[in-house]
């Protein structure tokens, strides 16, 4: 016969760290995807630049914009990601500790995908690229 007596306190806490320790987990992985996007756009923009340039064709290095936009969307869907997270990591921290936790793994968004744009962690640097990628190609013999 189940008891109906509520978990030892001890019990509460540790599932309560469990459940921010998991949020911790996402929040760090989709950290870890951004700066990984990061590294792949330089990388991809980089080689298409070093192809153009072999074979003295900048119509290949014009397919570079494209692609940074793409990271740049990427990068920004991380982000919102990871903001939602913050957020709910915050609202699990908040709780009482008395409560049993409920596990709840979904992000809680406070802001909207394009708002992440404005974002420092964003704009500054796939700007950067893609005014690498405009202006080597511009450069580029034909």
């Amino acid at each position: 016969m189940p008891s109906s007596l509520p978990p030892p306190a001890e019990h509460l806490v540790a599932m309560r760290l469990k459940h921010l320790e998991m949020i911790q987990s996402v929040i760090e992985r989709m950290s870890a995807a951004s700066g990984q996007t990061k590294a792949s756009c330089i990388a991809l923009v980089t080689g298409m630049m070093g192809l153009a340039t072999a074979i003295d064709n900048s119509s290949i290095a014009a397919f570079a914009s494209p692609a940074v936009v793409l990271f740049a969307m990427l990068d920004c869907r991380y982000l919102w990601l990871e903001r939602g997270y913050r957020n709910r990591f915050d609202d699990v921290r908040s709780e009482s500790i008395n409560e049993i936790a409920d596990f709840d793994m979904s992000a809680r968004h406070t802001t909207s995908f394009w708002a992440c744009f404005g974002s420092v962690a964003i704009w500054p640097f796939y700007i950067a690229v893609l005014s690498f990628a405009v202006v080597a190609s511009i450069y580029i013999a034909p």
